[in-house]
């Protein structure tokens, strides 16, 4: 290992623990504790999914100089939740999911599947990278990227042609500065009618785009 892999190692471990620290503690901390069970139990359990999909895939699909290596599959399963955290705020960006709100603060079951299955889909493009030999970690880093942003683009067709289907019946999405969209910043820096929502537990109108609340509002 050289010293530029050694920084890497370091960066990806301080994100991996500042992912998974915000990541519980949201979990925990969401209010009231016995609301929304199954959805916490679900984003409780998502992290050990994703790491089983990177160990199973450095351990039997990797390159011959990490499967063989412990150091070199904790440098990897680091890297890998380090993807995760960035995968999350590209999630949130660009397809307006935020686990944070949707899923712990509106106890959305539909946001809850959709974002299982980009969180999923995250850590498969990450454990693919991995497949087969290489020169080295900026290669997993090149070929993963390539694939996000292919996965990105084709979301945002399929958004586009949701659109479309419904006439525009969804608002734009919002964009947020991407510490905010993970969900790891307070929220009132964030989006307020969300907050609203969230931290009042005022009914789900709060969530709803202004001309839908109000027809709503008048049932």
């Amino acid at each position: 290992m050289d010293g530029f892999e050694f920084i890497v190692f370091l960066v990806s471990g301080f994100a991996t623990a500042h992912f998974l620290w915000k990541w519980y503690g949201a979990i925990f901390a969401s209010w009231p504790p016995e609301r929304g069970q199954f959805k916490k139990s679900v984003l409780g359990f998502l992290p050990f999914v994703a790491l089983g999909i990177f160990v199973f895939t450095l351990l039997r699909l990797a390159a011959s100089d990490v499967v063989n290596d412990p150091f070199f599959i904790l440098f990897y399963v680091a890297l890998g939740f380090a993807w995760l955290y960035l995968g999350v705020v590209v999630m949130s960006a660009f397809f307006d999911l935020f686990w944070r709100d949707d899923v712990l603060g509106l106890n959305n079951r539909a946001a809850l599947f959709a974002f299982t299955g980009g969180f999923l889909g995250l850590a498969v493009i990450y454990a693919g990278s991995n497949v087969g030999d290489g020169p080295g970690w900026w290669c997993v880093v090149f070929t993963g990227g390539l694939a996000l942003v292919v996965w990105v683009v084709l979301g945002l067709a399929e958004d586009g042609k949701y659109q479309q289907t419904t006439g525009g019946l969804r608002q734009p999405l919002e964009r947020f500065p991407a510490g905010h969209a993970v969900g790891f910043l307070p929220h009132e820096s964030r989006n307020p009618q969300r907050h609203r929502a969230h931290g009042k537990n005022a009914g789900r109108l709060g969530a709803y785009p202004a001309s839908l609340r109000d027809a709503r509002a008048g049932d």
